[in-house]
């Protein structure tokens, strides 16, 4: 009986133990579950702050994994044209021009073999409306699901390459200009001693010249007047546009430039500017533009055509179109057109439409030039009313 007492005592005591342990197993497996809770909502709430801070990014995000996208921001959409859908698991090199296919896959690879390459460099990319946007990337190699992945941070830099090329011009004309006034007053004198001889020569010799000499001297004569208008397009080009504002009629305006012109009879102006708001600028400076654009528009015009002159009020300004039946200019010029010193005519030194660009801007105007070969140019001015 007492060895049977003894045992229930002990069984006893054991179910107390085991009682205690379940309950501390219990205890300690709630404390576990209560960490994992806290550990996942702060994992949660982390993977949500990391996707709210790269889906709002300025710059597109990427994570490009065994050559293919697996990850696209919502900024990258907004740059591309492209949705996730479209592109999310494509080879990233179809976002690429042909032309960089080789140099970002070629680092890609590198980078990936932990071979060193640059982290940031400047590439382009391709949007879907075919348009190549000039980007600047910053890539690294991360762990994305295990397996290592490319990050890239891409930046579109197009505002700041339009700014470096904005800058290069103006450095460009600066430069220009400094040579165009050098060189123009250079060569005023000694046109203006040419023409002070060929003035003494006439007066001088005027009863003993045969018609031979007198046609040699108004040669000269032409030649020097056309030498003196370069020098002056020079030197208007390098200086500062000073405006001497006042209110004037555009229509007023190209019938007093149409009336000064020696207009060929073969070439056909049709004015049909209308009786618009008169407009506040330097009617002396406008007339020299609106010079330019009707001559460079006869000229076009060798074997005879028609050109069309228009004006209208658009958005706050005036519209003054110059239309001509020309020859029409070639693509690879269109783009130079405004270029100083660039000319296609075998005599003049290419300032006239810079010239008149610089003026136009000095209005807070717009010069638009479209032009098909064989059928003609459109030439379209617009000017501020106020």
């Amino acid at each position: 009986f007492v060895h049977q007492a003894a045992v229930a005592i002990e069984n006893a005591q054991l179910i107390k133990d085991l009682e205690t342990a379940r309950n501390q197993v219990k205890e300690y497996v709630e404390q576990l579950e209560l960490k994992v809770e806290e550990r996942t909502r702060e994992l949660v709430e982390s993977e949500k702050k990391y996707s709210t801070l790269v889906e709002h990014a300025n710059d597109g995000v990427v994570i490009v994994q065994d050559g293919r996208l697996s990850f696209f921001n919502r900024r990258l959409e907004e740059m591309t044209g492209y949705s996730r859908k479209e592109v999310v698991g494509k080879p990233f090199v179809d976002m690429l021009p042909k032309s960089e296919v080789e140099l970002v896959k070629s680092r890609y690879e590198k980078r990936m073999k932990g071979k060193p390459v640059p982290a940031i460099y400047e590439t382009k990319f391709l949007s879907k409306n075919g348009d190549l946007v000039p980007i600047e990337v910053n890539a690294a190699v991360i762990d994305y699901g295990g397996k290592p992945a490319d990050l890239i941070v891409i930046r579109d830099i197009s505002e700041r390459k339009r700014m470096e090329e904005k800058l290069l011009k103006a450095e460009k004309l600066a430069a220009i200009g400094e040579l165009a006034a050098s060189v123009g007053h250079d060569l005023r004198n000694p046109l203006t001693g040419i023409s002070g001889a060929v003035y003494y020569l006439k007066m001088k010799l005027a009863t003993e010249m045969n018609k031979q000499s007198r046609d040699m001297l108004k040669l000269i004569e032409e030649n020097v007047e056309y030498s003196n208008k370069i020098v002056n397009d020079l030197l208007d080009f390098s200086k500062e546009i000073y405006l001497q504002r006042s209110r004037v009629s555009i229509k007023s305006m190209i019938e007093e430039t149409l009336a000064k012109m020696r207009i060929p009879n073969k070439v056909e102006v049709v004015d049909l500017t209308g009786r618009l708001p008169k407009v506040f600028l330097d009617a002396g400076q406008m007339k020299r533009v609106f010079e330019n654009l009707i001559k460079n528009a006869v000229e076009a015009m060798p074997n005879g055509g028609k050109l069309e002159i228009r004006s209208e009020r658009v958005n706050g300004g005036l519209k003054i179109t110059f239309h001509d039946t020309g020859v029409g200019i070639p693509p690879q010029n269109l783009q130079r057109l405004f270029t100083p010193l660039f000319t296609t005519k075998a005599k003049g030194v290419g300032l006239g439409l810079a010239i008149c660009k610089r003026i136009i801007d000095a209005h807070g105007g717009t010069i638009n030039i479209k032009s098909k070969e064989g059928i003609g140019t459109h030439v379209t001015v617009t000017i501020p009313i106020r």
